[in-house]
């Protein structure tokens, strides 16, 4: 992937200027630009132009310069610039990355961008100021500067990340020396795909463009490399550029995009480039053709847009193994990318963003990525549209190595601590459904960073196996916060605060997230976690069973055992359970219920036939099925028969409606369901606040991670109650309705009823009874 120009916006360009392309990453050679360069329209100040790396990670992350020079291992404060570029490994084990913050315009201090680069099997590379090959994640925080429709140029120009290139093959890596003809240098490479054994090799020519734009917006100046002069680079194609348009315009004239395209490739679809001329006004001129004819091209371009008047014009050259990526607004934006056979993938995590493909972007319509969903792309086909991510999908993109390292307040300094707590913020309200993973883990708070340092210092000293840092306060929160453990998953963060409690780190030791009120630590955790929260802007009651804990038991409880404990409430605060919820419809004696293996309702067992039955086996496999053929019901400890099913073979849909029913399946009405993920092996059930038709049930079951599902009991009579860990568990009805069937309850290792945990063990055992209960 590689990215570009260093410049923030496009003047008066009608849309941000924070572009990204992805393609093939290539290397390019003998720039020469320093690190640091004096302003002299500002009296000579010195500007940074680098990206500094903060972490890097495992061994074998290199700084390269140029093409001829020697390789250094990469250290925290390392710049990267013009003329250098960060290498890391493929890995299988994904124990490499580098994270990178980059410098701004006038100071010390990042200047919007953030990024990590590394942790895939393929290796990754990046040049300044964002090219990279291999998975890349890459963060826009909220900036003023950045506006839409802006009719000049003024000093809030920074450099950051406009431009990012990709390739399916990994990175170009050199392989010969030049060989010097008349002046002309060529470099061999070869495409390194996953597997080492397939190369091929090819001469590749990189030429140089660069666009600048007087501060009025008038005028507007493009400069490209000129072939056979090994003075050509970055620096100086810019240099001209910036004269020229002085020269014309007496102004200061900024960069505003820079990069370089294949002069020659050997593959014809890839020798293929797009050249756009994006001005004010949203006026675009385009020309494609082979890398050879772009001087001619562009030529045609020029003369067509001065025709016109045109102004506040840049330039991007783009080959078809490339798209544009524009951030659609100046909120925080990040997004992840990655490579595959024939392809790549965009994931957006924050914000939104505007994906141009190949090809006249005044014919090809552009496409909004929103924020939890995927863009494929995959070369010599047609494009296809956005997906949404299930609830498990975008918890497995959200676990990826290179997303939780750019997350990880370890990897980055003191300073940028605010910044990455404000990602984490934001992808909690863009990805609601995503609570996992945003847990930390309190020790102990203090007035001064001086404490907090010493404490921690302590702490660590003592518990190495422990990882121990200092939270920076924030505008809700004064105090400096030391964490046991940051932004794991809740059970982890649990499981770290009963150790700090456990060796006497902190007696008063509490797990904090942002988006629920803080949770005590208990030396069994429960394995129901349940949350109201709002997935597919639907608000919902959702309760999660871990059925990989052993301790875990489901059990049905018949409506006469809540009338005779008094009512749904009393039941509920006298109830030995961690969750108590309701099951399927009113009760019908043709629907077959098993609790603790014994039939509790349904005459014929073996008459499932219109229905549809979640069951859990010994072990609490969780099985859904219809029209079963199942000669030894005895093998179910629990059953729990519905209509209709909601999600099968994880594709949502509505369907095995039972015949005669006189459920609507298009009203609007407060639902509930249940269903699990196969994958995970954890039961959901949900109790919707908001009236929904069956079709959105469906997406939402999908959307949470069930790849089986069905419906349950909704309207009035729906209820919930819990006791545990989850805020809001105190046995205090969450959901009160009328109970019309037996309900579901689930026991765990703080909430536990003798009796049935010893038919449990008997049931394990294999001491089955009949299903009958005889």
């Amino acid at each position: 992937m590689i990215i570009g120009i260093a410049i923030s916006f496009l003047g008066a360009i009608s849309r941000p200027s924070n572009f990204l392309y992805l393609s093939s990453g290539r290397l390019v050679a003998e720039q020469t630009a320093s690190c640091l360069v004096k302003d002299e329209s500002n009296g000579g100040s010195i500007i940074p132009k680098a990206a500094i790396v903060h972490k890097p990670k495992g061994k074998g992350v290199r700084i390269i310069q140029g093409v001829y020079e020697p390789e250094e291992d990469a250290k925290e404060g390392d710049q990267i610039c013009e003329n250098r570029r960060l290498s890391v490994p493929g890995t299988s084990d994904k124990s490499t990355g580098a994270n990178l913050g980059f410098v701004s315009q006038f100071d010390n201090k990042i200047d919007g961008y953030l990024a990590a680069v590394g942790f895939s099997n393929v290796s990754s590379e990046y040049f300044y100021p964002c090219a990279a090959a291999g998975s890349t994640l890459l963060g826009w925080k909220y900036t003023d500067s950045i506006r839409i429709g802006m009719e000049s140029f003024g000093s809030e120009n920074e450099y950051g990340c406009p431009e990012v290139l990709y390739s399916p093959e990994g990175t170009i890596i050199p392989i010969g020396s030049s060989a010097k003809s008349n002046g002309i240098e060529r470099i061999a490479y070869t495409r390194q795909k996953q597997s080492r054994k397939d190369r091929r090799v090819a001469s590749v020519h990189l030429r140089q463009y660069c666009s600048v734009v007087a501060n009025s917006g008038k005028e507007w100046s493009v400069n490209l490399s000129q072939d056979g002069y090994r003075e050509d680079t970055v620096e100086n194609v810019c240099r001209q550029a910036i004269e020229n348009c002085q020269e014309k315009s007496g102004e200061i004239c900024p960069i505003v995009s820079q990069g370089d395209w294949k002069y020659h490739v050997s593959n014809p679809y890839f020798r293929e480039v797009n050249i756009l001329l994006q001005c004010s006004g949203n006026r675009k001129y385009y020309k494609k053709g082979t890398g050879e004819e772009v001087y001619n091209l562009w030529s045609q371009l020029e003369l067509e847009a001065q025709g016109e008047e045109a102004t506040s014009c840049a330039l991007y050259v783009y080959g078809n193994d490339e798209v544009l990526i524009t951030p659609e607004s100046n909120k925080r934006t990040l997004v992840h990318t990655d490579s595959f056979d024939n392809g790549f993938v965009i994931h957006t995590l924050i914000g939104t963003v505007e994906i141009t493909p190949p090809g006249n972007p005044v014919e090809v319509e552009p496409i909004l990525l929103e924020a939890g969903e995927r863009y494929r792309f995959i070369y010599d086909t047609s494009v296809a549209e956005p997906q949404q991510l299930s609830n498990s999908e975008r918890k497995e993109v959200l676990e990826l190595p290179v997303v939780q390292a750019f997350l990880n307040l370890a990897n980055w300094q003191f300073e940028f601590y605010p910044e990455i707590i404000e990602y984490r913020k934001a992808l909690e309200k863009f990805w609601s459904p995503l609570a996992a993973r945003n847990f930390l883990t309190i020790v102990g708070s203090y007035q001064n960073k001086e404490e907090a340092r010493a404490r921690q210092t302590e702490i660590q000293k003592n518990n190495p196996d422990l990882e121990i840092q200092v939270f920076p306060p924030y505008k809700e929160n004064p105090y400096y916060g030391v964490m046991a453990s940051s932004w794991t998953s809740r059970e982890k963060a649990l499981e770290i605060c009963r150790i700090a409690k456990k060796r006497g780190i902190a007696p008063d030791a509490y797990v904090w997230t942002f988006s629920d009120p803080y949770i005590t630590c208990n030396e069994t955790p429960s394995a129901v976690h349940v949350e109201r929260t709002t997935v597919d802007g639907v608000n919902i009651w959702k309760a999660e069973i871990d059925l990989n804990n052993p301790n875990t038991i489901v059990t049905l409880v018949k409506r006469s055992d809540v009338d005779q404990a008094g009512g749904f409430t009393q039941f509920a605060k006298n109830t030995k359970a961690a969750l108590i919820a309701s099951g399927t419809f009113s009760e019908d004696t043709n629907w077959t219920m098993i609790s603790e293996g014994k039939t509790i309702q349904g005459e014929d067992t073996k008459n499932w036939s219109n229905y549809t039955v979640l069951g859990l086996r010994s072990g609490n496999q969780p099985e859904m099925f219809a029209r079963p053929e199942v000669s030894q019901w005895n093998e179910y400890w629990f059953a729990l028969t519905g209509h209709p099913r909601l999600v099968s073979g994880g594709n949502p849909g509505v369907t095995e409606v039972a015949p005669g029913s006189t459920l609507n399946i298009n009203d609007f009405a407060v639902r509930g369901a249940i269903g699990f993920s196969s994958k995970e092996k954890k039961l959901y059930h949900i109790i919707t606040n908001d009236r929904i038709p069956l079709n959105r049930l469906a997406k939402i079951m999908h959307l949470i991670g069930c790849d089986q599902a069905m419906n349950l009991e909704g309207g009035g009579g729906m209820v919930l109650a819990c006791k545990g860990d989850s805020p809001n568990c105190n046995g205090t009805p969450l959901v009160a309705g009328e109970v019309r069937s037996p309900l579901i309850v689930v026991y765990d290792a703080q909430y536990r009823d003798e009796r049935i945990t010893k038919a449990w063990e008997h049931f394990q055992a294999g001491d089955r009874l009949s299903v009958s209960g005889e």
